[in-house]
């Protein structure tokens, strides 16, 4: 009898001991996640607070002026309307064939300076709606457009260190000058000196600007990309294809 309660106490003070062993565990594990997310938040602050950010410092409107007398800018994009899309055996865009004479382009340019504190490796103009408009060099708009190629960014590959500028001319066709009301139709993407990514919505052709937010790298460089339009624009002309089949009566 002895035995058996020297045993069942020994047994208990070893349950007792595991189970506050355990508690104790948790308890330093919650502590550990706690202040873990407390250090995240206060690093993200951090990275936030430090961030890179493009102001507008300076605009212009160069409606009076021809588009060849206006001072050249680090980026030069030409903003074309797509008129439709062809597919089939090879994606291609139709432009409209008055984008190609320079007579008709109206341009607006722009001085952003790095207003955050952080450098800037790399920028990029882009597209916030890949359906009805792309963006090419101004200086390869003739090939491009002849070609029907379909591209949605421009890089500018070089650092923009805090406290620099770097100067942006949009190019238009005069008479089809995208603009939206309700949100920006462009972005710029920041890739900073640590390697994160961030984009601003970009109201052009307007001087309106808002502030940089960091997003995710995988996001950013979709939307660097044309895949995702050419899979759309390959799906529906299957999609177009299927249903022409049907309604012939092949099988």
């Amino acid at each position: 009898m002895i035995k058996d309660e020297i045993t069942t106490t020994i047994i208990s003070a070893i349950v007792g001991a595991i189970s506050g062993g355990l508690v104790n565990y948790f308890l330093e594990l919650r502590r550990d996640r706690r202040n873990d997310k407390k250090e995240r938040i206060k690093e993200n602050e951090e990275i936030h607070k430090n961030r890179p950010e493009l102001d507008i410092i300076s605009y212009q409107d160069h409606y009076y002026e021809n588009t060849k007398d206006v001072e050249r800018c680090n980026i030069e994009v030409f903003v074309a309307g797509v008129e439709h899309f062809k597919t089939g055996k090879n994606v291609s865009a139709v432009y409209n064939n008055s984008d190609l004479d320079k007579t008709n382009w109206h341009c607006f340019s722009y001085l952003f300076k790095n207003m955050g504190g952080t450098d800037i490796n790399s920028i990029n103009i882009l597209m916030s709606s890949k359906e009805y408009v792309c963006l090419f060099e101004s200086n390869e708009v003739d090939y491009m457009l002849s070609k029907g190629v379909i591209n949605y960014s421009i890089c500018y590959d070089k650092k923009i260190r805090v406290g620099e500028t770097v100067s942006l001319k949009l190019i238009y066709n005069k008479d089809r000058i995208p603009v939206s009301i309700f949100s920006s139709i462009m972005l710029i993407g920041l890739r900073d000196d640590n390697g994160r990514t961030w984009e601003q919505p970009f109201f052009a052709p307007e001087d309106k600007i808002y502030e940089s937010h960091q997003i995710d790298s995988a996001e950013y460089n979709r939307m660097l990309r044309s895949d995702d339009v050419y899979d759309k624009l390959e799906k529906v002309d299957k999609k177009v294809y299927n249903i022409l089949m049907k309604v012939l009566g092949v099988n």
